[in-house]
C-alpha cells in the first residue's frame, strides 16, 4: 500500500505536535521544518566562571523533493525583532540539519580538550545573544517554497550581587558579633548549587557576594552553621531568605541572630569514694589547663573554651590511696557539652622520685625513666621525675637521655634518687653569646645562616644566650634565654627556663614566651598560646607509653661493670636471700632431729641391751 507525500506529512506533523513540536510557519504538504533541539522555553545558563561551550540546533525537514540536499536551510537568531546572526547550510541526504552556536564566546577555553567534554566545549561561527532569543530555522526548496519553525529560548548570563548580613547575639540583639562566617546557598534553575561565604567585620556586618541570575529571580538562604570562634560555639537561631530580581546587584540588609555557647564538661567519679579529688581538663592543642574538684562523686567544668580536651585525675592524689585512673579524651568541637565518667582502679601505692643531672650538676632537660612498663619524663627545667604505680617487687630502673650514656639504677629504698648522667662524645655544643646549644646525636638539625634549623629531636641550653631557631614553620628568637626545645612530627614544644623567647609563624601570628612557660608550635595553628610549664600537662600531652630513644650503655669497663651489677645485682641478692632462708629453715627443722639422735645414742650407751 502506497502513501502519498501529503499523508506522510500529516502524520509527521501530528506526531511532532504530540511530542511538543515547535511553532511552524508556512508548513505545507510539500515542505515542512521541525526543530529537535533546543526545546521550547529552554534556558542556557552561563556563570561568570563558565568555560566556553556551544549548543546544537538540530532538526529535520520533510519535503516532496526527492533530493533533500537541494533544500537550503537557514538559521537566524533574533532578539526581539533584531536579527543578531544568520547562517545557511544544506540539508543532509536524510533530511536532517545541525548548526552549532556558542553560548558564551568571551569565556575561557576548556582546559583539557582530551576528554569527552569536547563534545560541547568548543567555539563556533555563531554566538547566542543574551536574554530572550528566537531561534528560527527556514527551509527553501529549489522552487522557492519556504517553510520555517521557531523556538523561544533564554540565554542567562549571571552576574554578582552583594547581600549585607548583620550578625547579632540572639540574647543581646544590640551586640554585633565579629569574625563569624556567614553562608549563603542557592540552587540556580533547580540544579546548579551555589554557596558563598563572607566573614563579619568588627561591626558584625558581612557583605556576602553571591551569584545572581540575569533572566530569572534568585533565592538565597543565609545562616551561620556551627562554628567555633575564639573558643566560643556559634550557630544560627534561624535562617533568613532573600530573593533577588533578575539583574539585581544589591540586596537589602538582613539581620541574622546567632546563639553563643561556651564549653561544658560534666562527669561522675567511680571507684574512688568521694575524697574531693582534683580534676584537670587540659587543652589537647595548647596545653591550657583548667581545674575543678569532685563533690559527691561528681564534677563539672562550666565555662571552657570550646576545644578538644584530656580530662584526668591527679596521680599524686591517687597514689596514697593505691588508685589510678585513665585519662579521658573529650571533643567539644563536635558538640559544646559532654558528659563522661572517670573510673579509678586499684594500683600500687609505691612512688619513685628523683632528678637527673649532668656531670656539672645542671638539670637534664630531656630524660625518660622506665621501671618495667612504667615510663615517666624528666621536667624540662629541673630534671625531676616521678613514677607512679611502681610494682612493689621492682628494684631497678632505666634512665635514657638523648646525648647521654644510659644507666640502670638499683632502687635500694624509696628515697628520692639523684642520678648523674655522663655525656656521650657525639653530643655537639654550638657556642652562642655567653652560652651554647647542645645537640645530641639523635637530633636532626643544621646551622644555616646563624639559625639552627631543627627537623627532628631535641636541643637545649645550659646557660642564657641570644640565638634563633627555625622549626615547625616558626622562627624562635631567644633574648638572653635558657631553653629546651623538642620537635616530633609536625609540632614542636618550646620550654623557656630563663629569659624570654619570641615565637613567630608569620607577621599576624606571634607571641612572647616568658621564663617558666612552654608553648606548642604548629604552622596550622590560628593562634599561639603560652602556658606555665606543668609536669601534669607534659605527662598528658606527650606519649609516655614507651621511651622514644634507644638505650645506649657507656662502653668503658667500669661503666659496664656498674650497669651489670645494677642489672644482675638484685637477682644475686635475691639468690643470697633465698639461700639464707633455706639455711634457717634447715636449722629449724634439723636441730631438733639432731638433738633427738644424740639423745637416742646416749640412751643406748647407758642401757645396753641383752
Amino acid at each position: 500500500m502506497k502513501h502519498s507525500p501529503g499523508a506522510i506529512l500529516v502524520c509527521v506533523v501530528f506526531v511532532a505536535f504530540l511530542l511538543g513540536a515547535p511553532t511552524t510557519h508556512a508548513q505545507t504538504h510539500a515542505l515542512a521544518v521541525f526543530i529537535q533541539t533546543p526545546a521550547q522555553g529552554e534556558t542556557f545558563y552561563v556563570a561568570p566562571s563558565s568555560f566556553l561551550y556551544s549548543i546544537y540546533v538540530k532538526g529535520w525537514i520533510v519535503t516532496s523533493n526527492p533530493e533533500p540536499t537541494l533544500i537550503k536551510v537557514e538559521l537566524a537568531l533574533l532578539r526581539g525583532t533584531e536579527l543578531t546572526a544568520r547562517v545557511e547550510a544544506r540539508a543532509q541526504p536524510d533530511g536532517s540539519f545541525s548548526f552549532s552556536v556558542t553560548a558564551n564566546p568571551d569565556a575561557a577555553d576548556f582546559p583539557d580538550p582530551h576528554t569527552g567534554c569536547i563534545e560541547c566545549h568548543f567555539t563556533s561561527a555563531l554566538a547566542l545573544p543574551r536574554g530572550k532569543v528566537i531561534v528560527r530555522v527556514t527551509a527553501i526548496d529549489p522552487a522557492g517554497n519556504r517553510a520555517s519553525a521557531e523556538r523561544a529560548i533564554i540565554v542567562d548570563h549571571s552576574g554578582t550581587a552583594i547581600i549585607p548580613i548583620q550578625v547579632v547575639d540572639a540574647d543581646q540583639p544590640a551586640r554585633p558579633i565579629a569574625h563569624i562566617p556567614v553562608l549563603g546557598s542557592a540552587r540556580l534553575y533547580l540544579w546548579r548549587a551555589r554557596t558563598s561565604i563572607a566573614t563579619t567585620d568588627a561591626g558584625g556586618l558581612a557583605r556576602v557576594q553571591v551569584e545572581a541570575l540575569g533572566q530569572a529571580s534568585t533565592r538565597y538562604v543565609f545562616d551561620v552553621p556551627p562554628v567555633i570562634v575564639n573558643g566560643v560555639w556559634y550557630e544560627s537561631v534561624e535562617s533568613k531568605q532573600v530573593t533577588l530580581k533578575p539583574g539585581q546587584t544589591l540586596g537589602e540588609t538582613l539581620t541574622l541572630p546567632v546563639r553563643a555557647r561556651r564549653g561544658q564538661i560534666t562527669g561522675a567519679l567511680r571507684g574512688a569514694g568521694d575524697p574531693g579529688l582534683t580534676v584537670r581538663a587540659i587543652d589537647a592543642i595548647t596545653g591550657a589547663s583548667f581545674v575543678t574538684h569532685t563533690r559527691t562523686n561528681a564534677f563539672a567544668f562550666s565555662d571552657l573554651p570550646v576545644a578538644r580536651y584530656f580530662v584526668a585525675l591527679d596521680p599524686a592524689e591517687l597514689a596514697p590511696r593505691a588508685l589510678q585512673a585513665q585519662t579521658i579524651p573529650v571533643d567539644l568541637t563536635t558538640a559544646p557539652a559532654a558528659s563522661i565518667t572517670l573510673t579509678a582502679s586499684v594500683a600500687s601505692s609505691r612512688v619513685v622520685r628523683g632528678a637527673l643531672r649532668d656531670i656539672n650538676g645542671a638539670p637534664v632537660s630531656f630524660g625518660w625513666i622506665e621501671i618495667e612498663s612504667r615510663v615517666a619524663r624528666a621536667h624540662p627545667a629541673t630534671g625531676e621525675f616521678v613514677l607512679y604505680d611502681v610494682p612493689a617487687h621492682a628494684q631497678t630502673l632505666r634512665v635514657i637521655a638523648p646525648g647521654f650514656w644510659s644507666r640502670n639504677i638499683a632502687i635500694q629504698n624509696d628515697a628520692p634518687l639523684a642520678i648523674t648522667l655522663a655525656p656521650r662524645d657525639e653530643l655537639r655544643s654550638i657556642a652562642w653569646g655567653r652560652g651554647a646549644i647542645a645537640i645530641p646525636p639523635e637530633t636532626i638539625a643544621e646551622l644555616i645562616g646563624g639559625r639552627l634549623v631543627l627537623t627532628h629531636g631535641v636541643a637545649w641550653s645550659n646557660s642564657p644566650g641570644t640565638f634563633a631557631f627555625e622549626t615547625a614553620g616558626a622562627t624562635i628568637t631567644l633574648a638572653n634565654a635558657r631553653v629546651a626545645i623538642e620537635r616530633q612530627a609536625e609540632r614542636a614544644w618550646l620550654y623557656v627556663i630563663e629569659g624570654t623567647a619570641t615565637v613567630a609563624l608569620d607577621s599576624a601570628r606571634q607571641t612572647t614566651v616568658n621564663a617558666g612557660q612552654m608553648i606548642v608550635i604548629d604552622s596550622d595553628f590560628e593562634h599561639l598560646r603560652a602556658v606555665a610549664i606543668d609536669p601534669h600537662i607534659i605527662r598528658v600531652l606527650t606519649d609516655t607509653s614507651s621511651v622514644p630513644f634507644d638505650f645506649v650503655i657507656e662502653p668503658t669497663l667500669s661503666a659496664q661493670a656498674r650497669d651489670l651489677f645494677a642489672r644482675f645485682g638484685i637477682s644475686i641478692a635475691q639468690g643470697v636471700t633465698f639461700a639464707t632462708y633455706l639455711l634457717i629453715t634447715l636449722a629449724l627443722v634439723g636441730a631438733p632431729l639432731l638433738l633427738w639422735g644424740i639423745w637416742l645414742r646416749a640412751t643406748r650407751q647407758n642401757h645396753p641391751t641383752g
